[in-house]
């Protein structure tokens, strides 16, 4: 630029600047330019210097898009940590911007005067905003755009990606012909009064909109549905086990619920789980009261055939009214009048329906004697 000479009118304390505007002209990341200076008094003696200027002539890097948190129904984190990037002039300060993704025109929030203000956000370190929205500004599922503006030091402006997400209105829902695993699959009761109880309801809640935040679990009766557990934050955890005593004859159902991030909760119920504490029976003529309201009654009855050297005998259809029959124990005794003699001890036979007298360990072996009565 030429010499200018300035006069200046006031005190020579006053403060004075020459501000102008210069057009580089060139696309290089920055230029080098040189100010000199000169002041001179009345008297006509001069000083000066020279000063080395560099001017940076690009906009800042843009790296990425900014992330979007929706906290809850009012309150959104905008995180932009990493989108922008200045090497020649580092950067300034930075806005935020947030709009209806099907809609043209920008959406900024009011300050406290009521005028409309954009979002800026100041000093140049800050990485992150949460933003306090009226709840009026959105809704049901409607797409957002949001993008942030770095600024330099220079002056120069750049724009973020864009980045679209969802305010969540919608609960979670439960997946087709999942349920909640209690208990052996296909048996409808619980063999134990106390012991280790464990559900897993992996798969059977979903969210179209976000994602399964949290669940809630209890455990309790169809009258009473915390009996045994109360309501329980479990967080991410999709199986929980406890170690619970029952009562007996009880029917016992263990209550799940899903929670997305917007706080939306979805309930559901386990099958009902009856408390088995009946003994196990044959099932010739039992009485109708006694019955699992899926079963008939059979005949059943133990078959003996003898002879000197040994002894068969088969079972089948014994019954237990609540749950199931997980082993059978065989014991071999002789009766002589009004005594009766222990010949074998209860010996465990698996789920065999059949045992003879050889493969019955610890039992009394060699000829059966006459006159004696076997059971």
């Amino acid at each position: 630029e030429p010499w200018q000479h300035v006069d200046w009118l006031g005190a020579l304390g006053d403060p004075s600047a020459i501000t102008d505007r210069v057009d580089t002209g060139t696309a290089a990341p920055f230029q080098v330019h040189w100010l000199s200076l000169h002041v001179s008094n009345f008297a006509g003696l001069q000083s000066g210097d020279t000063y080395r200027v560099v001017l940076d002539t690009t906009p800042p890097l843009v790296l990425g898009e900014p992330t979007a948190t929706v906290l809850n129904y009012t309150t959104i984190e905008i995180v932009w940590e990493g989108v922008f990037d200045d090497p020649e002039s580092g950067m300034d300060w930075f806005e935020w911007e947030l709009e209806h993704a099907q809609r043209l025109h920008g959406m900024y929030w009011t300050n406290t005067t009521g005028h409309p203000v954009p979002g800026v956000v100041r000093p140049m370190g800050a990485t992150n905003v949460t933003v306090h929205l009226p709840v009026e500004t959105f809704t049901e599922n409607t797409p957002l755009r949001l993008r942030v503006h770095g600024v330099n030091r220079a002056g120069l402006r750049s724009t973020s990606n864009d980045t679209i997400f969802w305010v969540d209105f919608t609960p979670p829902v439960l997946v087709p012909g999942s349920e909640i695993a209690v208990g052996r699959a296909g048996v409808q009761c619980w063999d134990r009064l106390t012991g280790p109880f464990s559900a897993s309801w992996a798969q059977h809640f979903h969210d179209p909109h976000s994602w399964l935040e949290r669940y809630f679990w209890a455990v309790g009766n169809t009258s009473h549905p915390q009996k045994y557990v109360p309501k329980t934050d479990l967080g991410p955890a999709l199986t929980q086990t406890a170690v619970l005593t029952f009562d007996a004859g009880d029917d016992v159902i263990v209550t799940v619920w899903g929670e997305n991030p917007m706080g939306l909760r979805t309930q559901s119920t386990s099958r009902v789980l009856r408390i088995d504490s009946s003994e196990v029976r044959p099932t010739w003529p039992l009485p109708v009261r006694d019955l699992h309201p899926d079963a008939a009654p059979l005949d059943a009855d133990i078959d003996f055939q003898s002879g000197r050297a040994g002894l068969r005998a088969s079972w089948s259809g014994w019954h237990s009214p609540y749950g199931w029959i997980v082993e059978y124990r065989v014991s071999l005794s002789a009766v002589n009048g009004t005594q009766t003699f222990p010949l074998c001890p209860g010996v465990a036979v698996g789920l065999a329906t059949n045992a003879t007298s050889v493969g019955l360990p610890g039992c009394s072996h060699g000829a059966l004697e006459h006159g004696l009565t076997y059971v």
